[in-house]
Formats: C-alpha cells, sequence, structure tokens
C-alpha cells in the first residue's frame, strides 16, 4: 500500500516537472503575468493613469488630461478639483450654480471652471482659493473685504516685503496706490496701515472695524 502511494506521489511529482515554469508564473521573457490577464479584463475607463483621483473614463467629460495629475497646473489635482467645484455649487445659491459648476464658466472666458487655472480671473490659482477658504468663482469672496486679489495676493505671492517699513506690504500698497500709513486715504477715521491690518478697503468706507459708515 506504501509503495503504491509512493509511486502515486512520484507520477505527480513528475507531472509537475514536465510543466513549464512560465505556464504557472507567466511568460517571463516576455514579461506576461497572469497579473496582466487580470488586469487586461479591466476596462481601461476604470484606471486611473496620472493618479488624480479621477477616472481615465471620467476624464474626457470634463477635457482633463488622463497624463495630467493637474490638467489648468491651478495647485489642485484634478479629481479633487471637481469634487470641490461640485459641493461649491451645491452650497450656492439656485441662480448661481450654474457658473459654479466644474463645466461652468465663472469668468466667461470659454474655459470651464475646471480647466481654468484662475476661474475668477484675480491672479489667485483655483486651487490655492480653495485650500485657504475663498471662493474661486468670484473675484470679491468676502464683500465687507478687499477683493482677493488685493487682500490675499502678497500671501499667494510670499511677497511680504516691506521696504519703507511702514507695516503694509509693498505689493498692497501699489496695488491699491497707498503711500502713507498714517494717512487716512476714504477719510473714514481708520488709518491706511490700520485698514491693511483690518483687511478692509482703504478707499471706501469701512463699517466693521470702527471707521465711520
Amino acid at each position: 500500500m506504501k509503495g503504491r502511494r509512493f509511486f502515486l506521489l512520484a507520477l505527480v511529482v513528475a507531472a509537475l516537472l514536465l510543466v513549464p515554469y512560465s505556464a504557472l508564473t507567466g511568460d517571463h521573457q516576455s514579461g506576461h503575468t497572469p497579473y496582466d490577464d487580470l488586469t487586461e479584463r479591466i476596462p481601461e475607463a476604470y484606471f486611473d493613469t496620472d493618479g488624480d483621483l479621477l477616472r481615465d473614463g471620467e476624464e474626457p467629460i470634463y477635457g482633463t488630461s488622463i497624463t495630467d495629475v493637474d490638467t489648468d497646473d491651478d495647485l489642485c489635482p484634478d479629481g479633487v478639483e471637481l469634487l470641490l467645484w461640485l459641493e461649491l455649487a451645491q452650497g450656492a445659491p439656485v441662480d448661481e450654480r450654474e457658473h459654479k459648476m466644474p463645466l461652468g464658466d465663472a469668468d466667461r472666458d470659454g474655459m470651464p471652471n475646471i480647466r481654468d487655472p484662475d476661474s475668477d480671473n484675480d491672479g489667485l490659482p483655483d486651487g490655492w482659493e480653495f485650500e485657504n477658504g475663498l471662493d474661486p468663482s468670484v473675484g470679491h469672496t468676502f464683500f465687507h473685504l478687499l477683493p482677493d486679489r488685493w487682500q490675499y495676493y502678497p500671501f499667494f505671492s510670499g511677497d511680504l516685503k516691506d521696504i519703507d517699513g511702514d507695516g503694509m506690504p509693498d505689493d498692497w500698497e501699489d496695488a491699491l496706490g497707498i503711500e502713507n500709513a498714517t494717512d487716512d486715504s476714504d477719510g473714514d477715521g481708520v488709518t491706511n496701515v490700520g485698514e491693511y491690518l483690518n483687511g478692509t478697503d482703504p478707499w471706501g468706507p469701512d463699517r466693521l472695524y470702527g471707521g465711520t459708515p
């Protein structure tokens, strides 16, 4: 009985030795493996070639690239940007939703938001605005403060130099035409440097920070 079992075991081992190794593990000469057989059966539309969290089959819908993680170079991966635009539109009033959608055109320049690096033309990339709590579909997120370009550009650009040491970044002064920190350009009782620190408009009355309406 033991001899018969040994004989059968020997036959199995011999049969395995006769099977080409490539049949078990793949054709290593061509680099083909059983894993390749599996992936070849998965539709390419389900892949995410560039790793931007947007599947290859969805990219053509929005006109984004399957090989570029950030098609419009606005500092936000395409898939993440898609979700952020959808979230922004969902939370907006009904009459504002269309131009806040991924395929909307906030600045009406013919380029959909998801492929426009600066959808509101305020000089700040959409991705940076999303990250910093701003609305990339409008150039003036907080109406009681300055337009986004004037309020935030020095921080985006990293250019906070203040050559004259008056407490106001030179870029901010140049953008608004402000020279003297202690002047009150709009006559509302708040000095220019106070306007900068408060984030308010030095050329308009300020209702939130002690100025005269």
